[in-house]
């Protein structure tokens, strides 16, 4: 078995625990004990978070712990090693651009770090590159090694080892995290060397690696990494990637998914080491009717999902409607409408991405309603795209007024209606981005305010709480002109009447004891409040 010390720099084991280890081990160290990370290098750009490597070489004797860092912005190049009587390090200095010098490393180039005794020979990476672990030759104790080595910035390349410093017994790595390089290195001696390891540190020119998740072919580039610290870099393109009929729809941060999807050739600032993989369809599936000779093609999906322009397409005219905040219970507001767009004579060809946002999920006073999903249309290749925000959820009496992730439910287009006027911060109908012209309508006594419209305003509680009116367009089958993104009706306290949503789909408020709020038509209108024994209703 092995063990990991604690950082002390004197750490004493009993006899009897040196007797028991075994000797000669390459060991992943227990998880249960864990060395307290070394101090970073003082001012270092390049290089962060230095730990000791969980990896090591040699033995589980010995009672002191060693330890040598490179300078800021210094990298190890170069191993030291004379069988159990010493080890030390090389450093070198990295370029201003953060890689090193395409030029051998020498004695004369780096500075050597003694960790114990004094030795004499020495190894270096291949011309260009630096370490990011170390070999060591064990046969009970540490007595032999090398490095094993990358090139700067991506750390992407075959890893290629050092020369050997030839010694006895068995040879095994001691490797850092991927992302990292050697900037240091820590040691347990006694009488001899015992054991030994590379200090780690992250590289902060952070590599974004692109898997091609099921697919055949190759992206444009198989990896990018920034030019500079917190710089971003340009994703990848579709290159060769094919996956039978199903089409590329750009790169996710998960394999199934469920992360977050950015568009192929998008700029993208990686705050990690990281690897994005190609996500391949759903493929969409719009209802199809036709309008002379125009085609007519509505979607409904709430997930993203791609859709394969017609070749015979001369032109779009494009309507794209958020999803309706959600309201309230408990004379809780009504929900904002979604937000409208739209679009004539836009020129288009190949895959673009469609998503639907989901209408806001009504839910009780101490919560609020959530904000109604963002719909889009998104090019894959990048030259076009068009979104349209959700509606603002109603205001809650109560609690966080704050959508399941923990964001305010006012980050909507349109304003969600205030609540019943427990405090003065709740009754105050929210203005979302889309200004005070689509604010919602304040709460009071008698009960909730109106939802913002994606046309209007809702109206206060003391106006009447009807939901705001939405904006119209006769984008549809019918050639008709119609309204979408209306606000939700507010509910009335102790009245028979009740807030009527907004024109363009909003749902109605509920009067006291006289039946549920009703959601928002199709998603789009925001939901109605409703009244305390009621229940709130979906955007």
């Amino acid at each position: 078995m092995g063990f990991r010390l604690r950082l002390p720099s004197r750490t004493k084991i009993s006899r009897w625990t040196v007797y028991a280890l075994f000797a000669g081990l390459f060991i992943s160290l227990p998880a249960g004990v864990v060395i307290t990370p070394t101090a970073n290098a003082a001012g270092s750009t390049y290089f962060t978070n230095q730990v000791d490597a969980a990896f090591y070489g040699g033995g589980g004797g010995g009672d002191t712990y060693r330890g040598a860092n490179c300078p800021a912005n210094y990298v190890v190049v170069g191993f030291s090693i004379a069988g159990t009587s010493g080890v030390g390090i090389f450093c070198r200095a990295l370029e201003a651009d953060g890689t090193m010098a395409n030029t051998p490393h020498t004695t004369s180039n780096s500075t050597k770090y003694i960790l114990y005794g004094a030795p004499a020979s020495n190894v270096f990476c291949p011309t260009g590159k630096v370490a990011t672990g170390f070999r060591i030759q064990a046969n009970g104790y540490a007595n032999g090694g090398g490095l094993i080595c990358q090139t700067l910035p991506s750390l992407q390349d075959t890893i290629e080892a050092s020369p050997l410093i030839a010694g006895a017994g068995s040879i095994g790595d001691a490797p850092c995290n991927v992302g990292n390089a050697v900037t240091g290195a820590w040691a347990v001696t006694g009488a001899w060397l015992d054991r030994v390891a590379p200090r780690c540190s992250t590289y902060n020119l952070f590599t974004v690696k692109f898997n091609v998740n099921g697919g055949t072919g190759s992206a444009s580039v198989p990896y990018v990494t920034q030019s500079i610290v917190g710089g971003a870099v340009t994703l990848a393109t579709k290159g060769t990637l094919e996956n039978l009929t199903i089409p590329f729809v750009g790169w996710n941060t998960a394999a199934d998914g469920s992360g977050t999807l950015y568009n192929a050739g998008a700029t993208y600032t990686p705050t990690s080491h990281v690897t994005l993989y190609a996500q391949w369809g759903p493929v969409c599936a719009p209802t199809m009717t036709r309008r002379g000779a125009d085609a007519i093609y509505k979607f409904s999906n709430t997930s993203g999902c791609i859709w394969q322009l017609p070749a015979t397409l001369s032109s779009l005219d494009i309507l794209i409607v958020g999803g309706g905040g959600g309201g309230v219970s408990g004379h809780g507001g009504a929900g904002g409408g979604g937000q409208v767009e739209t679009r004539t004579n836009i020129s288009l060809s190949g895959n673009v991405s469609i998503t639907v946002g989901a209408g806001g999920m009504g839910r009780g006073n101490s919560l609020g309603g959530v904000q109604g999903g963002k719909s889009s249309l998104i090019a894959i290749d990048g030259s076009y795209s068009l979104e349209a925000l959700g509606g603002s959820g109603g205001r809650g009496r109560s609690g966080t007024n704050t959508n399941p992730d923990g964001t305010p439910n006012s980050g909507g287009f349109t304003g969600g209606g205030g609540a019943y006027a427990d405090n003065v911060t709740v009754a105050v109908g929210t203005t979302g981005t889309g200004g005070a012209s689509r604010k919602g309508g304040d709460g009071s006594t008698n009960g909730s305010g109106g939802g913002g419209g994606a046309g209007g305003a809702g109206q206060s509680r003391a106006a009447g709480a009807n939901g705001g009116i939405g904006l119209p367009s006769n984008f549809n089958e019918s050639a008709t002109t119609m309204y979408y993104g209306g606000g939700g009706g507010g509910a009335w306290w102790n009245a028979t009447s009740q807030g009527l949503g907004g024109n363009g789909g909003g749902g109605n408020g509920s009067a006291s004891n006289a039946g549920d709020a009703t959601a928002g038509k199709n998603g789009q209108g925001g939901g109605g409040g409703a009244s305390s024994s009621l229940n709130a209703a979906n955007g």
